[in-house]
Order: C-alpha cells, then sequence, then structure tokens
C-alpha cells in the first residue's frame, strides 16, 4: 500500500511538472510571438520614418524650386521692364526723326527750290523737293539716297513713312545705291544727292565742281 501512495504521488508529481513545462513553454511561444511584433511594428516605424524624411527632402526641394523661379520671373518681369523702357526710348526717337523729317520736307517744299540754281541732297531730304511746277525733281534723272538695305540694317522698316529707294522710284526716279554704308554720291545736271550720311564729303565735293 505504502507503494503504490508512493507511485501515485509522483505520477501527480510528474503531471504537474508536466504541466508547468508545457506553461513555460507556451509563455516562450508567445514571447517569440511578442517580439517578433514588437520588431515587426519597429520595422514598419523605420520605413515610416525614412517615407517622412523623403517626404519633408522632396517638399524642401519643391519650395527651393519654387523659389528659383519666383526669382527667374522677378528677373524676367525686370527685365522686360526695362526692354518697355528701351521701345518707349525708341518709340519717341522714331516720333522725333518722323517730325523733324516731315519739318523738313515742309521746309524744303515751301523754298520751291528751281532746279536751275542746284540742289544737294542727302538720305530722305531728296523724296520731299519739287520743282516750281510741283512735280517731283527727281523724275527721269539719276539719283542716290539712302536704301532699302540700309533702312533693315537699322531696324526702321516698320518706323519710318515710307521706305526712300521704293519711293524714289515710284516717282521715276533712275535710283543708284552702293553697298550699306559706304560714301557714294551722284549728280545729274545740278542735282546732286548723297546715299547716306557718309557720302557728305562727296556730295559736297561735286557741289563744289558745279559752282
Amino acid at each position: 500500500m505504502a507503494a503504490e501512495k508512493k507511485e501515485k504521488r509522483r505520477r501527480t508529481y510528474m503531471a504537474r511538472l508536466a504541466k508547468k513545462e508545457a506553461a513555460i513553454a507556451a509563455q516562450k511561444v508567445a514571447l517569440v510571438q511578442r517580439t517578433e511584433a514588437v520588431e515587426a511594428a519597429e520595422a514598419a516605424l523605420a520605413e515610416n520614418t525614412r517615407a517622412h524624411v523623403a517626404q519633408e527632402h522632396e517638399l524642401a526641394q519643391r519650395e527651393q524650386r519654387q523659389e528659383e523661379q519666383a526669382e527667374e520671373a522677378r528677373i524676367k518681369s525686370a527685365d522686360l521692364d526695362a526692354r518697355a523702357g528701351e521701345i518707349s526710348l525708341e518709340k519717341e526717337q522714331v516720333a522725333t526723326a518722323r517730325s523733324e523729317l516731315v519739318t523738313e520736307a515742309e521746309e524744303v517744299r515751301a523754298q520751291r527750290i528751281e532746279l536751275d540754281a542746284g540742289l544737294a541732297a542727302i538720305d530722305h531730304v531728296v523724296a520731299a523737293v519739287e520743282d516750281a511746277n510741283g512735280d517731283s525733281i527727281v523724275k527721269g534723272r539719276k539719283v542716290t539716297a539712302f536704301t532699302n538695305s540700309e533702312e533693315e540694317a537699322v531696324g526702321l522698316v516698320e518706323a519710318v513713312p515710307f521706305l526712300l529707294e521704293t519711293k524714289l522710284r515710284e516717282l521715276g526716279a533712275k535710283f543708284d545705291g552702293v553697298d550699306n554704308w559706304q560714301p557714294h554720291a551722284v549728280a545729274d545736271g545740278r542735282l546732286v544727292t548723297g546715299q547716306n550720311p557718309a557720302s557728305s564729303e562727296d556730295a559736297a565735293k561735286k557741289v563744289l565742281a558745279l559752282l
């Protein structure tokens, strides 16, 4: 009987020990699972942190690009304002030149210079001169003046009232021009014309030869 009781106690103890070992093993499994869950959470947190840092970096770059674009826009605006001022000044200069040309033409018309008395003209003046009968003095005569090519070179094709070379040809002149800016003067009878400002000296010499 004693041996049976002893064996029974041993079996009971072993059963309890087995339960404790099973509980400990279950706790270990649970601990491993919790550890894995924590590690997964930490990895997710690290990934979120990296994504957040990347977003902040991208946002900073975008803001920098916007600031650079805004600065470029300010520079372009300033350049446009400056160009607008230059264009306004150029328009004023063209308007002044037109006014001077008209004034000069009116003065020449008012004087009614007779061809027999002799006439010397440079650039645009020749197109405005008429004889005593009101006809253009260039009709049928060999003349020179500011060429269409020179008008194009100075960028005033759209600014001047007319292209002088074209106008003289329309008035019946025998137009004679040379390369841009080259001195060139023509004498036909007592009519002396010069192509451009550089032709003043040559034209003056021809006038002196007629005196």
